[in-house]
């Protein structure tokens, strides 16, 4: 028989055994396991996301991170790979005109219905281009670190030789000094080149830098509601019917064609970068990114960068903008998390560490004028308020399509007129098939 004290014993383990039963569950319930999300970029390094990581707001550093590294060369099929497993990172990177690409994929963030981030927020933080690369139907698509944008690269010592003391602003000084920047040999062969313009294979950017053209002339890259191009539309500059697409394809081919006086480029050249890198063309069209790549071939190369050269009568000062944003996978368990996470990462304090760091141009308005003494960084800054892109159903298709556009002309001697309206056509047949 049970002794008393064994009795007491056994009821008392009993009690503890009920109120473990009762109120144990609420207990596990309360706990919740740190919310684990994932992270794919290419333009940032392993390093480079350690430190801003450190800049987060306290009640993130409960969430565990892995931010990976992707090759940029693989990255689109990787991405693709993953979202068909099912298996895609939380957030990832999308370039500015690839929305029409990853649009279905994306956990977009309300701007209407949420009192965290307005639409006049995101207005009073970025340039222009963000609310019209990235936002569709009062929902945010992505959010970037930096913003790159389309100048014009010069050879210092080729201009001092010739006794031009500043580089050139406009086209039409482009045009003018032209005889005197490219070269030729006994045969008239050009050995160096003005500027690299007129083709497609081996320019850099050469459907940006036509359709920052197109722009400037006045077009209309696409209709309203974003399901059509416009650049083959008829509108008037100077009180004067053109059509902006054809206007430009005439302007850029015209380089690259034996028969005109603006001859300065042809396919015996390598890269457009590699010609400037190497002494083999004074001037160059790229992004701030392309500086470290033209260091990298020639270190010795005495270079600077001015803005973009714009037509006298254009109506608008331009250039062209090109970055990665942040965005959140339609397959994450965590968009809520995801989306904080993003905001804090373009926030001022990890945005401007992200500047220092890896010295590419801000996205946000209030650090351009930070970087107006850096004269790596400069021009750049200066033109991100007027720097803008335009939707593309599918930025490598259209590509191909400006690649085929220009050698209509420039090779197969195809009308400028027809070989716009066709290239049009393609990309609208593409705005359907995306749909």
């Amino acid at each position: 028989m049970k002794t008393q004290k064994q009795k007491t014993i056994i009821i008392v383990l009993g009690i503890i055994v009920l109120l473990l039963i009762i109120f144990g569950h609420k207990l596990v319930r309360r706990y919740q396991a740190p919310a684990q999300i994932t992270i794919w970029g290419t333009e940032m390094s392993q390093e480079v996301f350690s430190e801003l990581w450190n800049t987060m707001e306290p009640s993130l550093k409960n969430v565990v991170v892995t931010y990976v590294e992707k090759n940029p060369n693989t990255y689109q099929d990787d991405l693709e790979r993953a979202f068909i497993d099912g298996n895609s990172p939380d957030i990832f990177m999308i370039k500015n005109y690839d929305l029409g690409i990853y649009k279905n994929l994306i956990t977009p963030y309300d701007l209407l219905n949420n009192s965290q981030y307005s639409l006049k927020q995101l207005r009073d933080d970025f340039p222009a281009t963000l609310e019209e690369d990235l936002v569709w139907d009062n929902k945010l698509y992505g959010l970037p670190l930096s913003l790159d944008n389309l100048a014009l690269y010069y050879n210092r010592t080729i201009l001092d030789q010739l006794n031009i003391p500043t580089p050139p602003k406009t086209w039409e000084e482009i045009i003018s000094w032209l005889p005197q920047l490219r070269t030729v040999d006994q045969y008239q062969r050009i050995t160096r080149a003005a500027i690299p313009l007129g083709l497609a294979s081996n320019i850099n950017h050469f459907d940006d830098i036509l359709s920052l053209i197109m722009m400037q002339y006045g077009a209309k890259m696409t209709n309203n509601t974003k399901t059509g191009v416009d650049f083959n539309i008829t509108s008037y500059l100077q009180a004067q019917s053109i059509v902006p697409g054809v206007e430009a394809l005439k302007f850029y081919a015209q380089f690259a064609m034996p028969s005109s006086k603006l001859y300065t480029w042809h396919n015996g050249f390598s890269s457009s970068l590699d010609a400037f890198a190497f002494g083999q063309s004074v001037l160059y069209l790229g992004y701030s990114k392309d500086r470290k790549a033209i260091l990298e071939k020639n270190p010795n190369i005495n270079f600077g960068i001015s803005a973009f050269p714009q037509f006298l009568y254009s109506p608008n000062k331009l250039s062209f903008a090109s970055y990665d944003a942040l965005t959140v996978s339609s397959q994450s368990k965590h968009p809520d998390i995801a989306w904080n996470i993003i905001k804090n990462l373009t926030s001022y304090t990890s945005a401007l560490k992200y500047m220092q760091l890896t010295k590419n141009p801000p996205a946000l308005r209030s650090l351009l004028n930070l970087c107006y003494q850096d004269p790596d960084l400069v021009t750049f800054c200066q033109q991100a308020l007027i720097s803008h892109n335009w939707y593309r159903p599918d930025s490598q298709k259209v590509k191909l399509i400006f690649q085929e556009m220009i050698n209509d002309v420039t090779i197969k001697n195809i009308n400028p007129r027809e070989a716009v309206n066709k290239a049009a056509s393609a990309i609208n047949a593409l705005f359907q098939i995306t749909k």
